[in-house]
This record gives structure tokens, C-alpha cells and sequence, in this order.
């Protein structure tokens, strides 16, 4: 994910795609997929404190105050109506669990309760979120409602290898279809306050230019040593592939992707590598495998 309006060499310190460096680093729990899901019964919100703050850009603090690895993230209404004396709806069907990890360096009011010194519970606007661009893949699609009421489309990624929900707006023109993201595509997504505004892939024009496939199509695995990867045979095409990419192992169904690690990377498996910095090292940020060849969109 990058910020609008940052330098080149800016670009490269704020992916989001090193929050994969920080999650070795500090392991968490697994995340539960159920973004988007409406809640069993609704937030408590006893001893619940409201607040205006900024989200970091490991999604670890909030306004200086540790989240704990297993928050409760749900979304309600509209940013406009959160004020400290707001009433909250008792109708469960009016909130939506979410995921922490797209508010990435985003400022919000919200409500928050804490325990053992670690925020434990948050109730976020709907139409807030990430501002940028994020690059993942695709794992479904599902028809929702946003902030407004009005039906959207929501896109069950995995960006930084963290499963997101994120909403389009009314106006998103195009959204490949299952066989077109289900097929070792990792995909540029244009994001304005977590809704996305508009998809791209690496070989059409609207893409960013640095966003680039190292590979092609139906590329096996021949050797994977020391983080270099060569392909097809012994005098196969070489590449580097980051220390800290993200991984996504296509199911063998081609129906799902999941995230995976760079000792997934074995001869054999056929890949799709992609370069998604800004800078004049061409190395792969972002590895999509699968056992089987991968399918060819014409």
C-alpha cells in the first residue's frame, strides 16, 4: 500500500507489504476470515471510551495505545455522526465485523474499550479506512451495503497476506470475474477512505508502471536457493525474491488462496512473481504458487 503524494523514495520505506517483516518479527495469532460478517449480538458498549486518534502503520496502536492481536473490530454508520454523545443502534443487523488491518496510518473517531492496558474492542465509521494503493489478490466477491445504504460490492482479499474486506464505491467500473483473479492474478487496488475506486492489473495501462510481473505464465519452479529462484531448467531465467514478500498458495482446486512463506517455494511449483516498488531493484514483492499450471485469461 503507498500514500497519494509520496516521493519515490518514500514509496519504498511505506509499503504495506512490510507489515510482513513486522509480523515475523512480532508473531500474532491467526486472523479469522469473517470480515464483513454482522456480529452475533451487538458491541457492548460498557465502559467503552470515545475518541479521535490515528492508527499506526503497523495497525499495533491507536493513538499511542496498544491493540491487542485479537481486537474486536466492528464498523457502524457514518464518520459525520460520531460525536461522544452519539446513541448507538441496538439493532444488530446495523453493524459489521472487520479487521483492523486496513486503517493503516488512518485518523477517525471511534469507541474503543480497553483491557489489561491493551485496546480489546473498537467500533469504527464505515466509511473509513486505508487512503492509497494496496496490491493482493482476490479470494470472492459478495454483494453488501456501505455507509449509505446503498449495495456494493465487497472484495474478499488478502493484502500483506492479512484477509481484508474492502467495499467499492458505486461508481467502480470493472472487477474481474472469478476466473480472472483466481488464477495466480495479484491485483493494484486504488483505495479512497477503504473503499475501493478502481482495480488493475499488471499488464494493462492503467496499472502504475513499476508494477510489473517478473514471470509468465505456466513458469515451474527449477531451483529456489538463497532467495533467487530460477526458472523452467538449469539455464532458466533467474530473479530475486525479497526477504520479506508476501506468498499466496492457490489451492489446488484454484478456488482459494491462502498465505503462505517463502519455504513453500519448492522445485516443482509453478509460479507468478511480481514487483510492486518503486525503485530500480527488480525483485519480487509479491509470489503467487500453485501446483499446477496456472490458467491463461485471453
Amino acid at each position: 500500500i503507498y500514500p497519494y503524494h509520496v516521493s519515490k523514495g518514500m514509496t519504498a520505506q511505506i509499503l504495506f507489504n512490510g507489515l510482513a517483516m513486522i509480523e515475523k518479527a512480532n508473531p500474532q495469532l491467526p486472523v479469522t476470515d469473517n470480515n464483513g460478517q454482522i456480529p452475533v449480538t451487538i458491541p457492548g458498549i460498557e465502559g467503552r471510551i470515545f475518541a479521535t486518534g490515528t492508527f499506526n502503520a503497523s495497525m499495533t496502536e491507536f493513538d499511542g495505545k496498544t491493540i491487542d492481536a485479537q481486537v474486536m473490530v466492528y464498523t457502524y454508520g457514518e464518520k459525520v455522526d460520531y460525536k461522544s454523545t452519539m446513541i448507538l443502534s441496538t439493532k444488530v443487523s446495523d453493524y459489521r465485523i472487520d479487521t483492523v488491518y486496513k486503517y493503516k496510518n488512518v485518523t477517525t473517531p471511534l469507541w474503543y474499550v480497553m483491557k489489561d492496558g491493551k485496546i480489546t474492542g473498537l467500533i469504527l465509521p464505515m466509511d473509513v479506512g486505508f487512503s492509497g494503493y494496496a496490491y493482493g489478490v482476490i479470494n470472492d466477491t459478495v454483494t453488501t451495503l456501505n455507509a449509505d445504504g446503498d449495495k456494493v460490492l465487497g472484495l474478499k482479499t488478502l493484502v500483506a497476506e492479512k484477509p481484508i474486506l474492502w467495499l467499492g464505491t458505486t461508481t467502480l467500473s470493472w472487477v474481474p470475474v472469478e476466473h480472472q483473479y483466481l488464477d495466480g492474478s495479484v491485483l493494484e487496488f486504488t483505495l479512497r477512505d477503504g473503499q475501493v475506486r478502481a482495480i488493475a492489473r499488471a499488464e494493462t495501462p492503467e496499472a502504475r508502471d513499476f508494477f510489473t510481473e517478473l514471470t509468465t505464465h505456466n513458469q515451474k519452479v527449477y531451483t529456489f536457493e538463497d532467495e533467487v529462484v530460477r526458472i523452467d531448467n538449469e539455464s532458466g531465467e533467474l530473479f530475486a525474491i525479497k526477504e520479506n514478500a508476501a506468498v499466496y498458495i492457490l489451492s489446488d482446486d484454484k478456488e482459494e488462496y491462502t498465505a503462505g512463506s517463502l519455504s513453500n517455494i519448492r522445485e516443482g511449483k509453478y509460479i507468478r512473481a511480481y514487483d510492486m516498488t518503486d525503485d530500480d531493484d527488480s525483485s519480487a514483492d509479491i509470489v503467487v504458487l500453485s501446483a499446477n499450471a496456472f490458467l491463461h485469461d485471453v
